[in-house]
């Protein structure tokens, strides 16, 4: 049961695996903490950073018990994650688990009370708040179309802004063009709908290319955020290197 209950864990061991576990990884948790870097002047934050991310990821991964236990069942080609034990062990303890992680949220947030900080603590009770709805949404009604890969894309937007809200306009920008060039993905990982993309663009030297031009566009205009961006086309590119060679050698 502790698979299902601490935070990062459930991700990384059914959603998030092997090469896969190690570029979410890069990606995600080291690119915030980079933000962070870059536009941070108080250690504090790393703190908050932190905190706020074990939040995010927690309500997070209450969608994610959602999707691979209920949901699922209602695509047309499922990609189970779990054995029929764990199915049955999910599908009747999933209130106390459920229950047991929002006791730790709640127990996180009121932690974040006493470190020093300037941000407001109502907006990330939204953002949390709007993560759960946008899943239900996301898990239960919309399964298929637009609706569906925008309430994605809405997601991803949530999860990369939750944890790095308080560093402000930079931070909306990073995360907004991270759910831009996810939701173009998903055009090409799902076939959900009318409009199908190439498999090109949802690799990662697509995303490559696009953060490479997007740090380009930043270092013009004399924005720290080429720095992200940058880190970000130097870790896509390598992972397409490594999956190329991969996949050749098999």
């Amino acid at each position: 049961m502790i698979q299902f209950i601490i935070p990062f864990l459930y991700t990384h061991t059914y959603n998030r695996k092997n090469v896969e576990s190690i570029a979410y990884i890069l990606e995600y948790y080291v690119a915030l903490f980079l933000l962070s870097i870059v536009y941070s002047n108080h250690y504090h934050s790393f703190y908050v950073i932190f905190i706020t991310l074990i939040i995010t990821i927690c309500i997070y991964e209450i969608g994610y018990l959602q999707n691979n236990v209920f949901s699922i069942k209602k695509d047309k080609n499922p990609t189970f994650r779990h054995s029929q034990d764990e199915l049955l062990f999910l599908e009747q303890n999933i209130i106390p688990i459920i229950a047991i992680r929002f006791g730790l949220i709640m127990f996180l947030i009121s932690i974040l009370y006493f470190i020093p900080h300037n941000y407001n603590m109502i907006l990330f009770i939204i953002l949390l708040l709007s993560i759960i709805f946008i899943f239900i949404l996301y898990n239960l009604k919309f399964r298929e179309g637009i609706i569906h890969r925008l309430l994605f894309a809405i997601l991803r937007f949530l999860r990369y802004f939750s944890p790095i809200f308080f560093l402000g306009t930079p931070a909306f920008i990073f995360s907004l063009i991270i759910a831009l060039v996810n939701f173009i993905n998903h055009f090409s990982w799902y076939n959900r709908g009318s409009v199908h993309l190439h498999r090109f663009f949802g690799t990662k030297l697509f995303d490559a290319i696009i953060y490479g031009n997007i740090s380009l566009y930043f270092i013009s205009i004399h924005s720290k955020l080429y720095i992200i961006f940058t880190y970000l086309f130097s870790i896509k590119l390598l992972l397409f290197i490594f999956v190329f060679i991969t996949k050749r050698k098999q």
